[in-house]
């Protein structure tokens, strides 16, 4: 069986920008399939009982945490513009994402929406926005049933396989071995276990 990593996103997650940014190339060179997985961080949240995070974090905290993550930015040599309203709704982007099913599309289509909210201070809320990154009319595709219930299973799903944040990565190996790993700077690890390493316990 060939390796495969199962990248779980959300496109209001800062962090998984970052990681979205390289995880192309950690999988390129570990040699292992990539599987973009969108998620909804807050119906993930929500399932698992969990506040969200920036409504219970104090005011020092999140201020280290914005600075970490432009620490983390400038260290990658990614642009980083964080949006003056955040966290901004991304429900019609996730569910955009989750129709397309050409796996090329949908990580061109994850990379657009990216640039959009983290770089270019877009709100891909509004449907023109959308439409524009789509290229094509969006609110038929994000008001389908099915998509509406596929995004809502793939969010369920995630938390009952023992994720609670974004981004995580589910590292299956070729010897069979399964690993998850949560945050951008768990990715040095998803390279060492596509090299052969395995943690002490999975």
């Amino acid at each position: 069986m060939r390796a495969r990593i199962t990248f779980y996103y959300d496109v209001v997650c800062p962090w998984a920008f970052l990681a979205s940014t390289r995880i192309e190339s950690v999988s390129a060179a570990g040699g292992a399939a990539l599987l973009w997985q969108p998620i909804l961080l807050g119906g993930l949240l929500r399932a698992l009982g969990t506040p969200e995070p920036m409504s219970t974090m104090s005011e020092n905290k999140l201020r280290m945490g914005r600075l970490d993550l432009a620490r983390w930015a400038d260290h990658l040599g990614v642009a980083l513009r964080y949006p003056a309203q955040h966290p901004r709704r991304t429900l019609e982007a996730m569910r955009l994402l989750t129709a397309t099913s050409d796996p090329a599309r949908r990580a061109q289509l994850s990379h657009a929406l990216y640039r959009a909210y983290w770089q270019e201070g877009a709100d891909v809320a509004d449907p023109a926005v959308l439409d524009r990154i789509y290229g094509a009319p969006t609110q038929p595709v994000v008001s389908d049933p099915g998509v509406k219930d596929a995004l809502r299973d793939a969010t369920e799903a995630a938390a009952q396989a023992g994720l609670f944040g974004v981004p995580s990565f589910v590292c299956e190996t070729d010897d069979g071995a399964r690993f998850l790993f949560w945050g951008q700077d768990r990715l040095p690890f998803v390279e060492q276990v596509l090299a052969g390493w395995r943690p002490r316990s999975g």
